[in-house]
């Protein structure tokens, strides 16, 4: 990853009498902002300054989680055991439903385990090496081993009615939404039954 710094390399590591342009990198506290309503995206930085999504920070979060297992991983173990499959993850309104699509080439469905937690969606399982008599590898790329991901897609899921399906190497898991009432829900009031009332 390549993080961008705006205007800092020249003028932030040298000193006040370096000769450099006094106006380079540093904002102009004379100049009155009476763009209106320009705001941030006017701004002589160019910085985007819209909010992250909640989903997408939960989603960067494990992501960064698994990438850091996997490197705390590589230094204890000359070999990584096991493999991640990629994932692909969307929604639809009719019906309304979340869809995952995990890449499982070569996996038997029978050893994929499925679990819903909290909102988050739990792919583990394994995917098993041939066994070939008297071989001799000239060249590995293909994983194989355990693998497990984590997928969070919040808490309005019905997992009683979740469905998967494995077809040409891809595994599809449908998880329907959990149905909200729309508008005002009334709640009807009863009367007390007589001498119950202390």
């Amino acid at each position: 990853m390549r993080l961008e710094t705006a205007g800092c390399a020249a003028g932030c590591l040298a000193g006040a009498d370096s000769g450099r342009d006094p106006d380079r990198g540093d904002p102009n506290v004379e100049e009155k902002a009476d763009d209106g309503a320009g705001g941030f995206q006017d701004a002589r930085h160019g910085y985007d300054c819209r909010m992250t999504h909640r989903r997408d920070l939960d989603r960067l979060k494990t992501e960064m989680e698994e990438l850091f297992a996997d490197l705390c991983h590589h230094r204890v173990a000359p070999q990584r055991a096991g493999f991640r499959p990629r994932v692909d993850a969307y929604r639809t309104e009719d019906p309304p439903a979340v869809h995952v699509v995990v890449e499982l080439p070569g996996v038997d469905p029978a050893e994929v385990e499925l679990a819903v937690v909290d909102g988050i969606l739990v792919v583990s399982g394994q995917r098993r090496r041939p066994i070939v008599k008297a071989r001799r590898y000239e060249h590995i790329e293909i994983d194989y081993g355990p693998f497990e991901r984590r997928i969070a897609l919040g808490d309005d899921l019905d997992a009683d009615e979740a469905e998967a399906v494995y077809d040409h190497g891809l595994l599809t898991i449908t998880l329907p939404l959990a149905q909200r009432t729309a508008g005002p829900v009334r709640v009807p009031v009863t009367r007390s039954r007589p001498g119950t009332a202390e």
